[in-house]
């Protein structure tokens, strides 16, 4: 048997290491390792072999660890190679590669109404793809109402004291008419910054979810075979790391 270890180096990236594989009966049994990956990530692999006049062999007749891999040791693919090619060449060549990576970080999700919870408009922020001025009308709209609430509620507090401190009958009426009318403004504001604060914290909610659905039909539709365009990933300060394991018998 003859070994030979393709690779390529950078400095920071996910890479495929560890590569091996044998005969077993009828199958081919390819093991490697997707280490150094970001969290929350996860992979198309890709195994192809190549014969000795260097042409390339898709196997089709696989199974294993080829899509929506998660990075972890012991990953395995199996390929029933009889069911594809007749014969196996005497002198063959495998190699594992990463065709495609993605992410399941959701920054937009129904968690940012927590921030909502805090500033109305702050989660917002975060799950509003379109409308980027909307957040901010409505965190000004909640400060505003709050602010205007808290002087009036000082206001009414003030003409209620004036109208304890009144001597005259007429003295009490003024007093006490303003004190009533600046309480109903904090009534209203209160309502009014309440109302705020649970359309957009629903909001958030409701576009988050959202958010987390269209992801996940994303990702489905592009660990699609047919929508798979693989593509070697070259290593650079960029682009990750990956190591192909050849291995002749």
């Amino acid at each position: 048997m003859f070994f030979s270890l393709l690779f390529s180096f950078s400095s920071r990236g996910q890479e495929i290491a560890n590569v091996d594989f044998s005969i077993e009966g009828s199958t081919i049994v390819v093991t490697y390792d997707l280490i150094n990956c970001p969290d929350k990530s996860f992979y198309n692999i890709e195994l192809s072999f190549i014969d000795r006049k260097e042409k390339n062999i898709i196997p089709f007749s696989v199974e294993g660890d080829l899509k929506r891999v998660y990075p972890g040791k012991g990953k395995k693919i199996i390929w029933k190679y009889t069911s594809d090619i007749e014969n196996l060449e005497t002198d063959i060549s495998a190699v594992v590669k990463i065709v495609e990576s993605f992410s399941t970080k959701i920054k937009g999700g129904p968690e940012n109404a927590i921030l909502s919870m805090i500033l109305p408009g702050w989660g917002d922020r975060y799950v509003n793809k379109v409308k980027k001025s909307s957040p901010i009308l409505v965190s000004l709209s909640y400060l505003g109402l709050a602010g205007y609430g808290f002087y009036q509620k000082t206001q009414s507090d003030n003409y209620y004291n004036l109208y304890k401190a009144a001597t005259t009958q007429t003295q009490m009426d003024e007093q006490y008419k303003l004190a009533s009318e600046a309480n109903q403004t904090v009534l209203l504001c209160a309502g009014g910054a309440a109302l705020i604060w649970i359309i957009d914290v629903i909001s958030v909610i409701s576009k988050g979810s959202k958010n987390v659905k269209e992801l996940k039909q994303k990702n489905s539709r592009a660990f699609s075979f047919q929508n798979i365009q693989p593509r070697i990933l070259l290593a650079n300060a960029n682009q990750p790391t990956q190591i192909g394991f050849i291995k002749r018998f």
